[in-house]
């Protein structure tokens, strides 16, 4: 089974996470497409040490962003792959491995993976904003390669993807985010939404204020999230 991992990386990203994020499709994929919005010489040299396919596209990120990745994909169906697993460059999952991601493919369209954002430091997390998101699909059931066109918060994959049933779709499985982690990129988050979507049409106002009113976090552990997750999904 060929799976092939699909990611878009920004400027700075080699001086944060993007190691982690790289190791994990290392792991989980045969292959991966990286696409660099702007991104610095670090980050190209950082993904070209891996061996992984990569190019440059330089619009603006957030006008852009569901064409991005639309072309992405569609760059990435030139590989044949039977499964995509989506990362952005600060995102790890730790609670899967190889065969459970095979066994995961074989069985459904797509995988909601449960993001976990961590918070201030990686014994935290918040929990009013961690939630569901499609981080896994199989290209090959659809021929719709459109992202949702919207300029922010357009999605992991075209929206067939995100119309599968929570029954068919959901996973008891874990993404890392640590985007959210530290003050500063909080900061820097909320200021580029309130540039590109400065009435929160493409995300709940809720959301947006999240990022700078919630305060310690909750204390993060894999094992009782896990475990939350598996009963949760047990109702469904």
């Amino acid at each position: 089974m060929k799976i092939v991992g699909q990611m878009v990386v920004g400027a700075g990203e080699a001086d944060r996470w993007l190691d982690l994020s790289l190791k994990e499709f290392a792991r989980l994929c045969d292959d991966a497409v990286i696409v660099t919005c702007n991104a610095t010489d670090k980050e190209k040299k950082l993904i070209k040490s891996y061996g992984f396919w990569t190019y440059e596209d330089n619009r603006e990120w957030g006008r852009y962003q569901p064409d991005i990745k639309t072309d992405l994909l569609r760059k990435i169906l030139g590989l044949q792959p039977r499964y995509i697993l989506v990362l952005d460059g600060d995102e790890t999952v730790p609670t899967l491995d190889r065969e459970i991601l095979e066994l995961l493919a074989t069985q459904r369209t797509s995988i909601y993976l449960y993001v976990v954002n961590l918070w201030n430091d990686e014994g935290h997390y918040a929990k009013a904003l961690s939630f569901w998101n499609v981080r896994g699909y199989n290209p090959n059931a659809s021929s719709d390669t459109q992202f949702l066109r919207k300029p922010v918060h357009c999605g992991n994959a075209p929206p067939y993807y995100y119309n599968q049933s929570a029954k068919e779709s959901y996973v008891p499985h874990i993404l890392l985010h640590r985007g959210l982690m530290l003050p500063h990129d909080r900061a820097r988050k909320v200021e580029r939404y309130r540039v590109y979507d400065p009435h929160a049409i493409h995300k709940g106002k809720q959301y947006y204020d999240s990022l700078s009113s919630l305060g310690d976090g909750s204390v993060y552990s894999e094992e009782e999230v896990q475990e939350k997750l598996k009963s949760e999904i047990a109702k469904l």
